[in-house]
């Protein structure tokens, strides 16, 4: 390309529009490092599917609700029940990425049911399983980033896991 010429700096100048307005794929999550939110982030981590009530992981934890809560979202940045959500849907991302069924993706990732993971899925990164998975599954695994102390947005409710 020649920037000189009109029409390529016109279309240099689209491209580095569309890019600065894409959104980038929340394909990280970052980890609390206060230990009682860390034992409660390594429990979801560990097992997406287990239906643990925040109650009982926050009394496991030695740790009041509202107390893990107010944690969450000053070590990471999110609410914990977007937190949960999203560390789900990566568990269920990097299954689908290894071949497994959209269905056994939504079980394991701690889904009541596929529709509900499918919605999800596509609300969080824009295209349904189904997509991902013809577009050769090819995204970027999650990945576990330190705490951010507050500077990753939150994401938004997407009716979530069970």
């Amino acid at each position: 390309m020649d920037p000189a010429h009109p029409p390529h700096e016109r279309l240099v100048g689209v491209i580095v529009d569309q890019l600065a307005a894409s959104a980038a794929l929340p394909l990280s999550i970052p980890m609390p490092v206060d230990p009682r939110a860390a034992a409660v982030a390594g429990r979801v981590c560990g097992d997406p599917s287990e239906p643990v009530e925040l109650d009982c992981l926050a009394r496991e934890a030695g740790v009041g609700e509202r107390t893990l809560q107010r944690l969450f979202k000053r070590e990471t940045g999110m609410t914990f029940s977007d937190w949960r959500r999203r560390a789900r849907l990566l568990h269920g991302l990097s299954a689908l990425s290894s071949g497994a069924p959209v269905t056994t993706a939504a079980f394991d990732a701690g889904y009541a049911s596929p529709s509900a993971f499918i919605g999800a899925f596509k609300t969080m990164f824009g295209v349904s399983p189904g997509q991902f998975r013809k577009r050769g599954g090819s995204e970027p695994k999650s990945k576990v980033l330190p705490p951010s102390r507050g500077k990753v947005a939150p994401q938004g409710s997407d009716g979530g896991p069970r």
